[in-house]
C-alpha cells in the first residue's frame, strides 16, 4: 500500500488495541504536487507540507458503547506493530501520542521495525504524553515511584533515518506531558541532511521543552530511555534536557519567580537514559545536556557527556571485547520506486 499527498496526517490508530502497518510506504509530497504552489504561492516541498505526519499511534478519550451496549473504550492506544515501512513526509514520520490530558488513555506496547525514514521530523514521541486513562491500573502499564505513564513500552529497533531534520525525538511540554517510560532504540543508523528549517538538524533530541509558554500543570518526566547500537553518520546537533521549571529555557519563556502558576519549589524531573554503543562519526555541531542521569554502558559512546551542574554521568567498566560500532555502510538508499 502506497498513501501519498494527505493534506494532514497520513494514518492515525487512535484509541485501539492491536494494529499493523506492513509494508507500507507514504510519500508526501509528490512531485506532481512539488511542481504546485499552495494557497501562499509557495511551492510545496516537504518543508511547506506540514501537519503531514506518516503513522501516529495515538491513544483517545474514553469512549462509552452504544446505547443498550455494555462496556467503556478507555482510550488506550496498544499492541501495534509499524514494520517494512518507508516513508517521506513534511512533518514526523512516525509520532507516538498519549493525550493532551489525564482523562485520556495511554499508548503501550508499541513496535516499530525494519523501516526506513526519509525527509520529515524523525522518529517522535509527543508533544502529547499526558494520558493516563484518570489513574486506572492496568497490568499492561507499569508504574515508575507510584507514577503511571502515558508512553510506556516502545521498542524501535532496525531503523534507518536519511535527511529527516531530526533522528530520535521526545518532546513535550508542561502543557501536556506526563511520564514517558521503557522507551528502547537500537540498530538505528541515521544521516542527517545539511540543514533544516530551524538550521539546526539533531540527529538525537530528548527535550521537555516543546512549547513552554502555557502551564498546564502536567510536568513533562522522561525515564528509561535507552539507545543500544545508534550510529550518526555525519554532523548534527544533540539534545538531552530533562524537566526544570526553574531552567533557563523556562525564563526566557517568561517564567519567572512570582508569576502566576510558577512551581514553588520548582519541579524538577531529571532525564534518565542509558547509552551503549553510540557513536557519531563527526563531532556533535551542539551538544545540549542538562538536569540528566546519564548511564553510559560497556559498549560507551562517543559524545561528550560529563559530570557536572545538573548533570550526573555513571560509565560501566568497559568490556573485555571491543564493541563494533553498528554498520551502516548499507543503510542509506533511494524512496523504493522513485
Amino acid at each position: 500500500m502506497t498513501l501519498q499527498n494527505a493534506p494532514k496526517f497520513h494514518v492515525v490508530p487512535s484509541g485501539v488495541d492491536g494494529f499493523t502497518a506492513w509494508g507500507v510506504k507514504i510519500y508526501t509530497p509528490t512531485a506532481v504536487y512539488e511542481a504546485m504552489t499552495n494557497y501562499l504561492g509557495m511551492n510545496y516541498s516537504p518543508d511547506t507540507a506540514k501537519n503531514t505526519d506518516g503513522i501516529d499511534p495515538a491513544s483517545s478519550g474514553p469512549i462509552t458503547s452504544n446505547p443498550g451496549n455494555l462496556g467503556k473504550l478507555t482510550g488506550d492506544a496498544s499492541n501495534m506493530l509499524i514494520a517494512y515501512t518507508h516513508i517521506r513526509t513534511g512533518d514526523d514520520n512516525i509520532a507516538i501520542k498519549g493525550g493532551t490530558g489525564t482523562v485520556n488513555g495511554r499508548t503501550y506496547n508499541i513496535t516499530i521495525a525494519h523501516s526506513r525514514f526519509y525527509t520529515g521530523h524523525g522518529m517522535s514521541i509527543g508533544s502529547e504524553t499526558a494520558g493516563t486513562d484518570a489513574g486506572t491500573s492496568n497490568p499492561d502499564v507499569t508504574a515508575v515511584d507510584g507514577i503511571l505513564p502515558s508512553v510506556s513500552n516502545v521498542n524501535v529497533y532496525d531503523l534507518v533515518l536519511d535527511g529527516a531534520d531530526n533522528g530520535l525525538r521526545i518532546k513535550s511540554d508542561w502543557s501536556r506531558s506526563g511520564l514517558v517510560s521503557n522507551i528502547r532504540y537500537s540498530n538505528v543508523c541515521i544521516r542527517m541532511p545539511e540543514t533544516s528549517t530551524d538550521g539546526k538538524p539533531q540527529a538525537l533530541i530528548f527535550s521537555p521543552y516543546y512549547s513552554p509558554t502555557k502551564n498546564g500543570g502536567l510536568y513533562p518526566n522522561f525515564r528509561d530511555i535507552a539507545l543500544d547500537g545508534v550510529r550518526v553518520v555525519n554532523a548534527s546537533s544533540y539534545t538531552f534536557q530533562g524537566f526544570n521549571s526553574a531552567s533557563p529555557v523556562m525564563q526566557g519563556s517568561g517564567w519567572s519567580g512570582g508569576t502566576p502558576g510558577w512551581p514553588a519549589p520548582p519541579v524538577v524531573n531529571p532525564l534518565t537514559i542509558s547509552l551503549n554503543n553510540v557513536v557519531a562519526d563527526v563531532a556533535p555541531s551542539n551538544f545540549t545536556v542538562a538536569d540528566a542521569l546519564v548511564t553510559i554502558g560497556a559498549g560507551g559512546t562517543s559524545l561528550p557527556f560529563r559530570t557536572g551542574g545538573t548533570v550526573s554521568v555513571t560509565r560501566a567498566a568497559a568490556g573485555t571485547q571491543n564493541v563494533a560500532p553498528v554498520d551502516c555502510s548499507m543503510a542509506f538508499g533511494p524512496f523504493p520506486g522513485q
